[in-house]
C-alpha cells in the first residue's frame, strides 16, 4: 500500500499533536481532557487528520497562531508546526491538518 500523498502521515500528525500538547501544556494534568489526534476526523464528508480537543480552552484552534495577549499581560505564543503541515480550524475544537 503506498501513503496518500494528499494526506498528512500519522508522524507528520503526531507531531503535530505534540507541538499543541507543548503549547498548551498549563491546561493538561490532572485528570484534564487532552487534545488527541483523530486521523479519520469526518466533519464536512471528506474525512483527513485533525487534532480535537473539545475540552480544551475556549476557541483553542483559533489560538495556534499566537499573537493574542491576554488581560493581565499574558501572551500566548503560536504553536510551530512542521513546515510540511498547514493547519485549519475546522470547528472551534478541532484543528484540520493538510499537506503544505
Amino acid at each position: 500500500m503506498t501513503p496518500n500523498k494528499t494526506q498528512v502521515t500519522k508522524a507528520q500528525a503526531e507531531k503535530c499533536l505534540a507541538a499543541v500538547k507543548d503549547r498548551y501544556k498549563a491546561w493538561l494534568g490532572d485528570g484534564a481532557d487532552e487534545p488527541v489526534l483523530r486521523m479519520k476526523f469526518d466533519w464536512f464528508g471528506d474525512p483527513g487528520p485533525a487534532i480535537v480537543w473539545e475540552g480544551g480552552p475556549y476557541e483553542w484552534t483559533m489560538l495556534v497562531y499566537g499573537g493574542i495577549e491576554e488581560e493581565f499581560g499574558f501572551k500566548l505564543e503560536a504553536v510551530e508546526f512542521p513546515k510540511t503541515v498547514f493547519v485549519e480550524p475546522i470547528t472551534s475544537w478541532a484543528l484540520g491538518l493538510y499537506p503544505n
